[in-house]
């Protein structure tokens, strides 16, 4: 996308390069030498300095965009792209928020490579989201809680954890879709247990939800329809749930709804 934008600025400069006074009254009286020669250099500098080309403002769907805009809008895709990519190598500390992990274990449960994995942690732990240190030979990497901002990161990687085990899984996509569709915003919705790791094997689908909810029929309904037993847990709040069931679901745990809430009282109230 970020290179589509980019490439796009350059057409864009180019065929205001081309529509310069004289340059159409020089093409048409030197024919095709001219006109192929005006082109090519017309592309070099556009391609070294498309800016000053660039009319002041670019309309695109009625809508009219500033050179500024642009420049400033790819910028930050490009940014946003190179956050979301080096996320996944916080997976693995979303079931162990609380312990330190070394290099070769994250790059073998997120299956990526040793060398990128550790210039992903070495981002994090620049921007604060992460803490290293030394041990003998192993570098270890452990989660910054003291960081407001670390909740937030892994916010996303919930979600977007969430998002890639529905790709591949049609009876958690279709659970996902049934919760979002029959609870209200004030729920929050936690499956936990072995289903997460396959709920394709799984025999029975353990689910907690938060406060008030009338969904039992629909649940017992469902579960006839996927042919699965799912176990409804419904509490009053997420301080009523017990420590012992609660480092259950800190292990094994997919946050459907109300992620925010589910992960600082999993995560920040230890």
């Amino acid at each position: 996308m970020f290179a589509l934008v980019r490439y796009s600025k350059l057409l864009v400069a180019l065929k205001s390069w081309l529509n310069f006074p004289y340059i159409p009254y020089f093409c048409s009286k030197t024919g095709l030498f001219g006109m192929s020669a005006t082109f090519v250099f017309g592309l070099v500098m556009c391609g070294v300095a498309p800016n000053l080309f660039l009319p002041s403002k670019i309309h695109f769907n009625q809508i009219s965009y500033t050179t500024k805009d642009l420049s400033i809008y790819c910028y930050k895709y490009n940014g946003m792209v190179q956050k979301v990519t080096i996320l996944p190598v916080l997976y693995p500390f979303l079931s162990r928020p609380f312990l330190g992990l070394h290099l070769a274990e994250i790059s073998r449960e997120i299956k990526q490579p040793h060398p990128t994995v550790r210039q992903h942690l070495n981002d994090l732990e620049k921007r604060g989201v992460l803490k290293k240190s030394i041990k003998g030979r192993l570098t270890i990497y452990s989660l910054n809680l003291d960081n407001p901002l670390t909740v937030h990161y892994l916010s996303i990687c919930e979600k977007n954890r969430m998002i890639a085990m529905s790709e591949n899984r049609l009876i958690l996509k279709e659970l996902i879709l049934f919760l979002n569709s029959n609870l209200s915003e004030g729920n929050a919705a936690v499956i936990f247990g072995s289903a997460v790791q396959d709920i394709k094997r799984a025999n029975d689908i353990d689910l907690l939800v938060t406060g008030k909810s009338e969904i039992q029929k629909e649940i017992d309904i469902f579960a006839e329809k996927i042919n699965r037993k799912i176990h409804l847990l419904n509490v009053p709040s997420l301080e009523s749930v017990s420590p012992a069931l609660k480092n259950e679901i800190l292990k094994k745990h997919l946050i459907v709804q109300g992620t925010d809430v589910v992960l600082k009282w999993l995560i920040m109230k230890k």
